[in-house]
């Protein structure tokens, strides 16, 4: 696409330049700061892919419409500096708001991306204002293709046409778009999150096939309960082991659980064994000093008989794993819920603490969902008020900001109307999308405002602002569809959902930043 639209190998190669340096920076940053690599910022790659593209292909566009003024390569680099600083600067700004906002989840893992993410907006901002241009001021030759992209291309005939569709068909298209907010209001807060591994993979591969299976056979997935009896050596009193075995028998009558083994008994096996297997001992000491020998007799019958998993040294802590079936988000969520009012109605004297892998998973959802509506609010309020230092208008920033939204939480509001739920890696599409987005916005509200302060009329000014920068939107949104839509072919569905998503709120955002920013400029700017 690179190729298409400039026909040269040095624009084919210079953005990947700017992203290969950002990218670099970056992880030097990540290194100095001892993030550890994680399932959240290897996004950085794409990340940096979608920032740098973006202002990659503004930047050469501008430059080569800059030699066609015939102004020689330096003086098109001074040019493209002076007409794109600001409202570059501008959609760095804003981008790094929008990835800096993620930092207010409880998630360490989502923080540190978010802290390297939006660092990556500056410097990508910085190495293009710099070395990117520094290298086109030495391109002396002219792509060959120039005239037909420029004045004769598709793009150009479409951006010709778009000013004129959107101002005869004002009123519809601002119906439709409310309409869309309707949709989204009603839809995004049902988005739900659920990181379970099973979604991980496709239901006909084989490994999702075998954990279903070992699932159902054995309950591999489990939660832990540890029980504090109060004071060291209490774990061997009679009463509080028949408060365990009590809790035991319960968990066992459960539906969603395996069989729930503990200490118990081990004690009562060993009783058991030291009365010829007779049956009618099978059953708990009946004082500490019995439970006392029993343990020691248990722990010297030979080394695979080890408690240390179960019990602690001072002989106060109690741990029973609990082997449950896979479930959903969702599901697990209502069974741990009745679990805990369950057991602290039956067994009010036990002190029972909950831990393991599903309810940490449990936690962070509960930490992603809070942290989604706190981050996303905190990134439109400082977008919000980026625009209106940029704009200097509280109609133009609330103009340009409804278009960049829109298409992500229609996205959102579409995933939870599917039925489709988030995980640690899709959650963070919605503020890289945010960032492209409101970067194009940026471009076309900025050169907008710019030919309107000029003395231009509002149909004149959209004109001029959606023929020059609706070429780079819209080349930039292909690439990115194009580019992420290859992730379609992956194992994982987390990666392709990730690729579906990046695509389908690029195309929406063309929509919005070329069809619906113009529509409400004419409706507004009379």
């Amino acid at each position: 696409i690179l190729w298409l639209l400039f026909g040269s190998f040095l624009c084919c190669l210079l953005p990947w330049v700017l992203i290969g340096s950002g990218l670099l920076i970056v992880k030097w940053l990540q290194a100095f700061l001892q993030f550890p690599m994680t399932v959240v910022n290897v996004a950085l790659f794409p990340t940096m892919m979608i920032i740098g593209m973006g202002v990659s292909v503004h930047i050469l566009t501008e430059f080569f419409r800059s030699r066609r003024g015939n102004l020689d390569c330096r003086d098109s680099a001074k040019t493209t500096i002076r007409n794109l600083f600001k409202p570059v600067w501008f959609t760095a700004l804003t981008t790094a708001a929008g990835f800096g906002a993620l930092s207010v989840t409880n998630l360490v893992p989502v923080k540190q991306y978010a802290i390297l993410a939006a660092s990556g907006s500056l410097i990508m901002f910085i190495v293009a204002m710099t070395t990117f241009i520094s290298f086109l001021s030495f391109v002396k030759s002219v792509p060959t293709k120039k005239k037909y992209l420029f004045s004769e291309g598709w793009v150009v005939s479409l951006t010709k046409k778009v000013p004129t569709f959107a101002k005869s068909n004002q009123n519809r298209i601002v119906l439709f778009a409310f309409a869309m907010v309707g949709f989204c209001c009603f839809a995004v807060p049902k988005i739900s999150v659920d990181s379970n591994i099973f979604n991980y993979f496709k239901s006909g591969s084989w490994i999702y096939q075998d954990m279903k299976y070992f699932d159902k056979l054995y309950k591999f997935s489990g939660i832990e309960l540890v029980l504090d009896s109060g004071r060291s050596e209490a774990i061997k009193e009679p009463s509080f082991l028949r408060q365990v075995e009590g809790l035991q028998f319960y968990l066992n009558s459960l539906d969603s659980t395996g069989r729930v083994l503990s200490l118990v008994d081990r004690l009562k096996q060993t009783r058991k064994a030291l009365y010829n297997d007779d049956e009618q001992f099978y059953r708990l000491p009946d004082s500490s000093e019995m439970t006392a020998q029993l343990l020691m007799i248990y722990l010297n019958s030979g080394p695979e008989h080890d408690l240390s998993d179960q019990i602690d040294f001072d002989n106060r802590f109690l741990r029973i794993g609990v082997p449950i079936e896979n479930l959903s988000a969702a599901k697990f969520s209502n069974f741990y819920y009745d679990l805990r009012s369950n057991l602290n109605k039956l067994f009010p004297d036990l002190d029972i603490m909950f831990t393991g892998p599903l309810i940490l998973y449990n936690a962070q959802e509960i930490y992603i969902n809070s942290g989604l509506k706190r981050s996303f609010g905190l990134a439109l309020l400082m977008i919000g008020l980026s625009f209106l230092i940029l704009f200097k208008s509280v109609k133009y920033g609330i103009i340009a900001l409804f278009p960049s939204v829109l298409p992500i939480l229609t996205v959102g509001g579409l995933t939870a109307f599917i039925g489709i739920s988030l995980d640690l890696g899709t959650i963070i599409v919605g503020a890289m999308a945010m960032g492209i987005a409101v970067d194009d916005a940026i471009h076309v509200m900025a050169r907008y405002i710019t030919y309107k302060e000029a003395g231009q009329s509002t149909r004149a000014s959209v004109k001029r602002a959606v023929q020059e920068s609706g070429k780079p939107v819209i080349f930039t949104s292909l690439i990115l569809v194009f580019g992420f839509s290859a992730m379609l072919f992956a194992s994982l569905i987390p990666t392709i959902f990730f690729g579906i998503f990046v695509a389908l709120i690029m195309a929406l955002a063309v929509i919005g930043d070329l069809i619906i920013l113009p529509a409400l400029l004419f409706l507004t700017d009379k």
